[in-house]
Formats: C-alpha cells, structure tokens, sequence
C-alpha cells in the first residue's frame, strides 16, 4: 500500500494516493516517514486541507515532526498550497532551523499569491 501511494503521488494520481491513505488507516497499517510525505504533498496539490490537517496531527502524536526537519517543511509547504497562510507562517515560525529551502518555499508563495 505504501509503494502504491508513492507511485500515485508520483504519476499526479494524488486522490488514488489519499484513497491507500484512508485503506491503510482503516487496516491500521501505520506509515512510514516516506508515505507521510507523499500525503502531504498530495493533500497539498490537490488542496485537501482537512485531510493535510488529519494527518499533521497524526504526525505529531507520533513526535516526528521534532525530529524530521524536511517533514515540517512539507507541512509548510501542504500549507502554503492550500492558502491556508495562517497556519503556515505558525509552521514557519516553529522551526527550529530556518533553512534555505524554507525561506524558498514561504519566498516563493507569497510572490504566487501575489500574481
């Protein structure tokens, strides 16, 4: 299930990739670091805040956000992809190292926006 998300996500197949998501709670496979990260990006291009939101949680009740410093900057950025700014400065702001890639990403948006 797991290979199918990321080949999903891979191929643009990001509502495919959600529906393993949702098979894959409800057999209570848990993810791996690499399937959270393709849910999020797939919740990000496809704008499924709700779902982005679920799974943030459920990253965080499993404490890898404070490790993983590139799955909080793909919260970001699942974030930023939804418009839901608010949410995304608050994930900006938390980081713990603001690297280049997270200056890009919060960069790169606003002038998205803006256009």
């Amino acid at each position: 299930m797991k290979t199918l998300i990321t080949g999903y996500n891979d191929h643009e197949c990001r509502k495919n990739a959600l529906m393993c998501c949702k098979k894959m709670q409800l057999e209570l496979v848990l993810p791996d670091i690499i399937t959270l990260f393709c849910i999020l990006k797939a919740c990000g291009n496809i704008g499924a805040i709700a779902k982005g939101r679920e799974i943030r949680d459920h990253i965080a009740t499993l404490v890898f956000l404070k490790k993983h410093q590139d799955l909080r900057i793909t919260v970001l950025n699942m974030y930023m992809k939804c418009e839901f700014l608010s949410r995304a400065q608050l994930v900006f702001d938390n980081l713990s190292i603001r690297t280049v890639v997270a200056w890009t990403r919060l960069v790169g948006m606003g002038m998205y926006l803006i256009s």
